[in-house]
């Protein structure tokens, strides 16, 4: 049994191997180089042109591939939305409510906030007596940082 590999069957083979590198990988790399095999097997096939013909279109289908994919993915990511704030950075800008008395930065007290109770210090001069509702302008370690007042730009 004689087996003749043509040129068509080599570039498929070639495009076949580069698909499983890139599913194996997910880079987006092989990706392109996969498609210009796959563009260069059907140039081989329609025109007969030499294998030097062929490496050299093989070049520029990927490279322009590899280059409309990168453009699509910079396009595409670029204008997302901004980050969702989680963990502690979420409470920053939340309002809560104080459960135990708080006096200041000296003496900390509890607030509620999420269901969840957290240790707090007040920028307020005064003390903020429980059922009272603030506002939260910072964490610190486990402590959160509250007022009554609201920042003048982030009033509802």
């Amino acid at each position: 049994m004689d087996f003749d590999l043509t040129p068509q069957a080599l570039w498929l083979i070639v495009a076949a191997l580069l698909g499983a590198v890139e599913a194996l990988t997910v880079a987006f790399l092989a990706l392109p180089l996969a498609f210009g095999a796959c563009l260069t097997a059907l140039f081989a096939w329609l025109t007969g042109a030499s294998f030097a013909s062929q490496v050299w279109f093989f070049t520029i289908t990927s490279g322009v591939s590899l280059a409309g994919i990168q453009y699509w993915f910079r396009t595409s990511f670029k204008n997302r939305p901004q980050k969702v704030k989680s963990n502690t950075a979420a409470l920053i800008g939340r309002m809560a409510m104080v459960t135990e008395e708080i006096n200041g930065m000296t003496e900390r007290g509890f607030v509620k906030v999420g269901g969840e109770t957290w240790s707090a210090l007040s920028l307020d001069d005064k003390p903020l007596t429980p059922k009272t509702t603030v506002y939260i302008h910072a964490v610190d370690g486990v402590k959160l940082i509250v007022s009554t007042v609201r920042p003048p730009d982030e009033t509802p």
